[in-house]
């Protein structure tokens, strides 16, 4: 599994897991984000579950991007995540990866 650390700013606000290693993705990427009521959206444009794949090929051409970044919340239901994980997968995503934030040093 891959993580990122990714700093911009979303409509939806979700808590980040934190991880120890990360890396940073630079490249236009295409980004779902997923709150712990389960609202979503895929590159800050609010969707649901039905309307997903269409969206997500329609933005996969926009952007020529074969990588998705989720960002969910710690509450997220894991179901979802596996659910988008599966969307992507059928739409020829190459690379799905989960964001988190930099786990603060004490």
């Amino acid at each position: 599994m891959v993580t990122t650390v990714f700093k911009q700013p979303y409509s939806l606000q979700v808590e980040l897991p934190q991880a120890r290693q990360a890396t940073i993705v630079e490249e236009k990427k295409l980004v779902a984000s997923i709150d712990k009521s389960g609202a979503m959206e895929l590159n800050r444009q609010l969707v649901s579950m039905a309307k997903l794949p269409a969206l997500l090929a329609r933005e996969k051409e926009t952007t020529r991007s074969l990588t998705l970044i989720i960002r969910t919340d710690k509450k997220t239901r894991h179901g979802l995540v596996l659910e988008v994980m599966e969307i992507a997968k059928r739409l020829d995503v190459d690379k799905v990866v989960l964001a988190t934030e930099e786990e603060k040093e004490l």
